[in-house]
């Protein structure tokens, strides 16, 4: 049986600007100039009017930030 936090992560479905805003902590402007400076997942185009992101994707730069995190706070100590 696999656990609860590996059947998350192995799903993966597209969120919208609401969405990524309230997963990331950041404005609409904010992903919009992390995404153009690559900094940020980059979009995909689901209609004439209308994008999203992977959530895998967002899941994997939120682990990216956290593991930086620690390593500047490891950083730190020494």
């Amino acid at each position: 049986m696999i656990s609860f936090k590996e059947f998350t992560t192995s799903l993966d479905r597209v969120v919208d600007h609401a969405e990524a805003m309230h997963l990331v902590g950041v404005s609409k402007s904010h992903i919009s100039r992390l995404e153009k400076s690559g900094q940020f997942p980059r979009r995909i185009k689901l209609g004439s009017r209308r994008v999203g992101w992977s959530l895998h994707e967002i899941q994997q730069w939120l682990e990216e930030k956290k593991a930086t995190r620690d390593v500047n706070d490891m950083n730190k100590e020494i």
